[in-house]
């Protein structure tokens, strides 16, 4: 019986080593196999960040986000045990983790992937759902073979975890083109507004150049008497040139008209400046009782005497002008 009793102990070591040997590849298999973890970055710090991994606090691996703030992070099943807790940090900075349960803590599981984790950035790292590694446990017989047993827990969703900080402001964004001009139609004109209070006077400008003498009239008539030709000076009845009085002033005669009461005889009517006679002329004939000259002029002195002869002995009433400038 002891014999047998021996036997059996050897048959039943040689059947456990069997299933141990058999067992092994699945194992190595399953703990060579990584985890990973896909999800986002919450907030301006996602775009190209590094998000780096830790299995029970120690750093496992980093990787870095893409342009949209996505990531995928492989983590080795080297980086620790099964059940241990698994925690980020985005650019360095702790974050919180956010699982499509809304869990808020992860537990390390080789030859798993997990979607949908969502990273907030300055948050805390939840590691209340990590186990402690179980010790190793040793069978000894003919043949010695060490196995390793975990337990994991299932974790079930846990309570919604605080709302993580608001993230810093982004730079504002390019002015976007301008759109096109609306198809509605123009308003009416607003009502004309007061008008405004009235400006202060101007400086006074500067004083203009002196202006030339305006011009005068000059003249003279018979006097109510009939003209005999003879020289008739200025204002009426002058006949006599010592009589006359001198112009005024000097400047420029011309414009020069002459009419008649009546038909006087042909002649030609000159206008003389102290005696001598000018270019400023007309004639008059029996048809003709009126004549002027509006193309000659003479430049006289002041104080000169003024006259004007006919060449015949008109015999007629008459009266003159002329202007001076």
């Amino acid at each position: 019986m002891q014999v047998n009793g021996r036997r059996l102990m050897i048959i039943l070591g040689a059947v456990v080593m069997l299933v141990l040997v058999a067992s092994l590849p699945r194992l190595v298999s399953a703990q060579a196999t990584p985890m990973v973890i896909n999800g986002t970055i919450n907030g301006p710090s996602g775009p190209g960040g590094t998000v780096a991994a830790s299995v029970g606090g120690v750093f496992c691996t980093s990787t870095t986000a893409t342009g949209s703030g996505s990531y995928s992070i492989s983590l080795p099943a080297s980086c620790g045990t099964a059940g241990q807790a698994v925690t980020f940090t985005v650019n360095g900075v702790a974050a919180t983790l956010v699982t499509s349960t809304f869990a808020t803590c992860m537990q390390f599981a080789p030859g798993t992937t997990v979607n949908g984790v969502t990273l907030y950035p300055n948050g805390s790292q939840n590691s209340s759902c990590g186990t402690t590694p179980t010790p190793t446990s040793t069978a000894t017989g003919t043949s010695t073979a060490t196995a390793t047993a975990t337990t994991t827990g299932t974790a079930g969703p846990g309570p919604t975890g605080p709302t993580g900080p608001t993230g810093a402001t982004g730079p504002t964004g390019p002015t976007g083109p301008a759109g096109p001009t609306g198809a509605g139609a123009t308003g009416a004109t607003g009502l004309l507004g007061p008008t405004g209070p009235t400006g202060a006077a101007g400086a006074t400008g500067a004083t203009g150049p002196a202006g030339t003498g305006g011009s005068a009239i000059i003249g003279g008539d018979s006097g109510g008497e009939n003209w005999d030709g003879s020289a008739l000076g200025l204002f009426s009845g002058g006949k006599s040139t010592a009589a006359n009085p001198g112009i005024p002033r000097a400047g420029t005669i011309d414009n020069f008209y002459i009419a008649f009461n009546g038909n006087p005889p042909a002649g030609t009517i000159t206008l003389n400046i102290a005696g001598s006679a000018t270019l400023i002329s007309c004639s008059v004939s029996g048809s003709v009782s009126a004549c002027n000259d509006t193309t000659h002029s003479a430049t006289v002195s002041g104080g000169q005497v003024i006259t004007i002869t006919d060449s015949s002995n008109a015999g007629k009433q008459m009266a003159w002008a002329a202007e001076l400038k």
